[in-house]
Order: C-alpha cells, then structure tokens, then sequence
C-alpha cells in the first residue's frame, strides 16, 4: 500500500499484496487459488471417441488436484455436490445417465493416471449426494471392481468428510471389502507381487 490507501499492480503482480482491497480497507483473497484449489485435471486420451463428454465432465469440478499435503503427497479431492442431477444429465449432450456414469469412471482413469505413480490422499466430500444424483450402489461396486491395482496402491489416505449416518454404519463393511478384495488381488498367482 502506498500512502494514499492504493496499491501498486507492480506489487500485486510480484505477489505482495494478495487479493483486492475493498472500500472498508480489506484485503479480499482468494483462498481457493492460493490453497492451490481449482488445478484443472489435464485429459491427455483426445483419440478417445469420448473425449468431448470427458472435457465436459471436467467443467463440473467433481475430481481436482488440490496440491501436496505436508507430506508431500498429491491432494486430490472428489466432491460429491458436484455431481450434476439425474434429469440434467438426461438433458444434455450425454443423453443417459448410464453413459455419463460411462464417462465419469473414464474421467476418474484419466485424472488419476497423473498421480498413480507416487504417493496420493484422496479426500471425499459426501455433503450434497442426494438421490437426484448418487450414482447406484451396484454401478459403484462395478467400478470398484475394475479399477485395477495402481490405482490403489499408493493411496496413502481416504478421508471422508461430512459423512451420514448410513457411510458411518457401512464403513466397517466397506474397510473389510477392501482389504479383501486387495488380499484377493495379492494371492492371484499372476500377480507381481507373488514373481
């Protein structure tokens, strides 16, 4: 700030004032762009005949790397509120929820083969899934199941933030179904762990 109350661009641009300052003399910041939030999640398959659906998907902000933990691992955040109603979804150049629920799990692909490779929290947020836009409980379930081991492996945490009372009664089960079904992948003959 200079004497007069104003600030120089030169200063904002060199990053010593951050945000604006608003008539009462407050700085205004934005605190998502300096958490890091809003990293666009960069799809690199454009051969994929679902490409323009997928850059679609991304403009919802439903999966967003958020920068690095005091770890150094990747943050990367689902929001579940994000995910658009049912009726939208039939509205729109996807047509059928299946096919959006198609897309999506491409999506999910896409976006996480940028941070498979190294260690990884994902944080999900469960406030805003309600029943015009919870994907179903099998179509979940099938996703999980197809999602290959990679993508599992170096996710150091899962934080559930906001969860109901129905996660908090199935999170027991949903633990165990993990761990089995990453002890079943671990005891295939096939597996690289057992080479």
């Amino acid at each position: 700030l200079y004497g007069n109350g104003t600030a120089s661009n030169s200063n904002k641009s060199r990053g010593l004032i951050k945000g604006t300052i608003t008539s009462d003399g407050i700085i205004d910041d934005d605190f998502e762009s300096e958490l890091g939030g809003n990293e666009p999640t960069e799809l690199h398959d454009t051969e994929d005949v679902d490409y323009q659906l997928m850059t679609k998907i991304a403009e919802y902000g439903i999966i967003e790397c958020c920068g690095d933990d005091k770890f150094g691992r990747k943050t990367i955040v689902f929001s579940a509120c994000r995910l658009p109603n049912q009726e939208l979804i039939k509205n729109s150049e996807f047509k059928t929820v299946i096919k959006f629920r198609e897309c999506l799990f491409k999506y999910f692909l896409q976006a996480f083969d940028q941070y498979v490779d190294m260690d990884y929290v994902l944080i999900y947020f469960h406030y805003g899934l309600r029943s015009y836009n919870r994907p179903s409980y099998g179509w979940l379930m099938k996703s999980y199941l197809k999602i290959d081991r990679k993508y599992k492996k170096n996710l150091k945490a899962l934080y559930v933030v906001h969860p109901t009372k129905w996660v908090k009664f199935l999170w027991p089960v949903l633990r165990s179904l993990i761990r089995y079904s990453e002890a079943a992948e671990k005891s295939e003959p096939n597996s690289t762990l057992n080479i």
